[in-house]
């Protein structure tokens, strides 16, 4: 993965302004090479993931635990049975998930893997409970329990959000989509994901991927602001 895709996407639009931000970021003491990014979620975070299915009438949880709370950088955690799927002898596969932070240079990316332990589909078509037949799916994040914000900030600026399919237990992905459109931005780190139909047949993968770059608290913007004001009168 690159872990710098907002250097190709985020851009100064002058060389003044530049200039300006550089010098306040020195005068506040913050990183400025391309090597030192700053990270936007809290060290040891949670936020919560589930996987649900739909029918004309209401939507249901595929996973059997509902919405967990996951910490991030841990391996990846069983969510519950996939409700929807048993294995060899009546045993449900599981549904696993695990989420982490990548820092780049000028920004970071939060990716997010859901997938069935034993490769079984995540909803079969034509998939029928109560009664009743499901023929969507989609992803939950931070739904529950919303990503932390470094610096107490409430969200963070979305660079981009992308959404990849597998049917092959992530060894490749047959879809690769933006759903930038689909998320706020500042993005508050929820997530209620892009329905995805049962022809999509075979889906056992999905991995999430969210580049944003932190916003700083008031406070933080307020000592950038009179640095940058000093700044200025020792030029004068």
């Amino acid at each position: 993965m690159n872990a710098s895709l907002g250097q190709r996407l985020f851009r100064f639009s002058g060389a003044r302004a530049g200039s300006l931000v550089l010098a306040m970021a020195v005068v506040a003491g913050l990183e400025t090479s391309a090597s030192a990014g700053v990270a936007a979620v809290v060290a040891g975070d949670t936020a919560s993931v589930a996987l649900k299915m739909f029918s004309d009438s209401g939507d249901q949880y595929i996973n059997s635990l509902g919405s967990v709370s996951v910490k991030r950088g841990q391996v990846p955690i069983s969510i519950g049975d996939n409700t929807t799927q048993t294995t060899f002898g009546g045993s449900p596969s599981k549904i696993m998930a695990s989420w982490d932070e990548f820092v780049g240079g000028t920004s970071s990316t939060i990716v997010l893997n859901i997938f069935s332990s034993d490769g079984s589909t995540f909803l079969a078509p034509e998939y029928t409970r109560g009664g009743e037949m499901f023929n969507f799916w989609a992803w939950n994040f931070g739904m529950g329990d919303k990503v932390t914000w470094t610096a107490g900030a409430s969200a963070a600026t979305l660079i981009q959000a992308r959404y990849q399919l597998s049917s092959t237990s992530g060894d490749d992905f047959s879809t690769n989509k933006s759903m930038t459109p689909n998320l706020g931005n500042p993005w508050v780190g929820s997530d209620f994901g892009v329905t995805q139909a049962d022809l999509a047949s075979g889906v056992n993968y999905v991995r999430i991927s969210y580049e944003v770059t932190p916003i700083p608290a008031p406070g933080a913007m307020a000592f950038l602001g009179l640095s940058g004001l000093a700044v200025a009168r020792r030029r004068r």
